[in-house]
């Protein structure tokens, strides 16, 4: 008997250290197959892909959108530089919560070159990826020729629209960094890291290939919107035309006209980035471009706004002449957006609570994000609970107005 427990116990260890092997051998076999085996590298056959993207007109409007969606956001006071960075046209109830906003701390002197605020270049800090957004312009003119049931028109007029998108996110970098990289063909995916160490083009290249993007547009796009209560913010040729009067007058400006500042700003080709003389003639084409802009706005229905007395009812006929100015002045910019010839390119972006973070860390209330709320006029005592009137004109703000005589209030 002793001799059958022994012949089980070596059967019982055989059986172990065999499936102890067999559990070694299955290891190293999967190993094996998972180092060498190519069903890991096989893209789900679901998976989107370009040819998905650019499949159909439903899905390559879609894809239009997102090259509309990298727009810099107007009415986000924090975020978007041109309200709080450098805080001399408003005045704030208590300066305490706007200081630790982005735009607050840019204004106190606290922007960062390792680690910028408002960084629209790459994305951080509350600004968007601009050369994202001319990626995916690019993407789009690559692949626009594929879907079928688009009508030739509509195809024309999709790639103008993005070519000014491509066009403006370059402008929009360039006023806030000067000279650029430009981007006029995504780099393959191959490219090298050297490769994607491009230089920063001289200010007049940049100029140049800006303006030349938003001719080839201007040629194709409409020259007013088909349906503006459904296309509210899409491109026509009275914005593009707007836009390229403004990118030749910042050309022509002497921020980058023959700016001494920037004399020794160059790169290490030797190349000067910022011309250091200065050149009259971009005024005359800034001019011109100007005078394009307006004649072609009038041509098609748009003119500074006017109010009009008379359409207002009984109670407005008896305005007086200082009257019926003031609300031509306020009207122009409160008015609705069909009843203001004065509009040419609105934004479907609105004023909301807690824009630009406010509400989140740092600003604490999100009221202040609502810039529309938060200059409104304290008209009762319950206001100030809600943030109205926290945001104010200051003094010097007036004192830069003329008087009714036409002359600074120092000289009247």
């Amino acid at each position: 008997m002793t001799s059958d427990l022994r012949l089980k116990d070596m059967r019982y260890l055989t059986m172990k250290i065999n499936m102890k092997n067999s559990i070694y051998l299955l290891i190293a076999a999967l190993g094996l197959t998972l180092y060498n085996c190519d069903f890991i590298d096989v893209v789900p056959e679901e998976a989107p892909t370009l040819e998905h993207a650019f499949s159909n007109r439903a899905v390559t409007y879609k894809f239009l959108n997102t090259c509309y969606s990298h727009l810099p956001d107007p009415t986000d006071p924090f975020y978007y530089p041109a309200h709080f960075n450098s805080r001399d046209e408003l005045e704030f109830r208590d300066p305490r919560a706007i200081n630790n906003s982005m735009a607050g701390k840019i204004a106190l002197g606290q922007q960062s070159a390792s680690n910028p605020l408002q960084d629209y270049w790459s994305g951080r800090n509350g600004g968007k990826p601009l050369y994202v957004g001319i990626r995916d312009c690019n993407i789009f003119l690559e692949n626009i020729h594929k879907p079928q049931d688009i009508l030739e028109s509509e195809r024309i007029s999709w790639i103008a629209e993005v070519k000014f998108l491509k066009a403006f996110y370059h402008f929009f970098l360039m006023k806030l960094y000067g000279p650029i990289a430009i981007v006029d063909e995504n780099l393959p995916i191959s490219a090298t890291p050297e490769e994607t160490q491009v230089y920063r083009e001289p200010i007049d290249v940049c100029v140049d290939y800006i303006v030349g993007l938003l001719d080839e547009a201007i040629e194709d796009l409409p020259p007013v919107l088909n349906d503006p209560g459904l296309e509210l913010g899409r491109i026509t040729k009275t914005i593009a035309l707007a836009v390229k009067a403004k990118v030749l007058v910042w050309a022509a400006s002497p921020l980058f006209n023959g700016n001494p500042d920037y004399a020794g700003w160059v790169d290490n080709r030797g190349i000067q980035l910022i011309p250091s003389e200065y050149d009259p003639s971009k005024w005359q084409r800034a001019a011109d471009a100007i005078k394009e802009a307006i004649d072609v706005s009038l041509q098609y229905g748009h003119r500074l706004y006017e109010f009009n007395k008379f359409a207002g009812g009984p109670s407005s006929f008896r305005m007086n002449d200082t009257l019926v100015q003031m609300m031509t002045i306020r009207k122009s910019i409160t008015e609705d957006l069909d009843k203001n010839p004065g509009v040419i390119w609105a934004t479907q972006e609105q004023f909301a609570n807690s824009k630009g973070g406010a509400g989140g860390s740092g600003l604490s209330l999100a009221s202040l994000g609502n810039m529309l709320r938060s200059l409104w006029p304290a008209l009762y005592a319950q206001d100030v609970n809600f943030q109205a009137s926290y945001y104010r004109a200051p003094l010097h703000m007036g004192e830069l107005f003329y008087s009714n005589n036409g002359v600074p209030i120092q000289e009247d």
